[in-house]
């Protein structure tokens, strides 16, 4: 399993073995990888947003000697599979299990704007960052002020393009 924060996704991988034996005493096994991705984003938690499939055929000896079958092609892209198809592989337990995960909290929404926020306004974050260590730095009352002005500049503008933004519904 892949949680992948930034991409607002959880990753699943399932690997199931199949063999079977020939009355001559040979075998042909086939191994199936089913990779399911989950939403973790806020309009469609849970929800199946990818499935794939993909399958390899090994030719086995009687003495153990193993060769690849010529038709496994799909493991670079791998084939699509239904979402049906894929709770079908999963199990429907492990299914439900693994959406409640990709239902993430409110405190990871919150920490995803704060993120998405802190990158459209980086500076505004910095002298943020630097207006709550200056009152432990020994710095004379001066620098103290001169901070407390540059914060107060940077939070007036942006007020006024957040303000503008708003009735120009660029912000919404």
């Amino acid at each position: 399993m892949q949680n992948n924060t930034s991409a607002h996704t959880l990753t699943v991988t399932q690997r199931d073995t199949t063999t079977r034996t020939h009355d001559d005493g040979t075998k042909i096994e086939t191994v199936t990888k089913t990779v399911v991705t989950f939403s973790t984003d806020k309009a469609n938690p849970g929800g199946i947003i990818d499935a794939r499939e993909f399958s390899t055929g090994t030719s086995i000896a009687k003495d153990g000697a193993r060769t690849p079958l010529g038709g496994s092609v799909n493991p670079i892209f791998g084939d699509n599979i239904s979402t049906a198809e894929a709770k079908n592989r999963l199990g429907s337990d492990a299914t439900k299990s693994y959406q409640q995960k990709a239902i993430v909290s409110r405190a990871e929404f919150f920490n995803r704007a704060v993120r998405e926020d802190a990158a459209k306004h980086p500076i505004r974050y910095a002298f943020r960052g630097a207006g709550l260590v200056t009152p432990f730095l020994e710095l004379p009352e001066l620098a103290h002020g001169v901070l407390a002005g540059i914060d107060i500049l940077f939070s007036g503008t942006e007020t006024v393009h957040d303000v503008k933004d708003i009735r120009d519904g660029k912000d919404q």
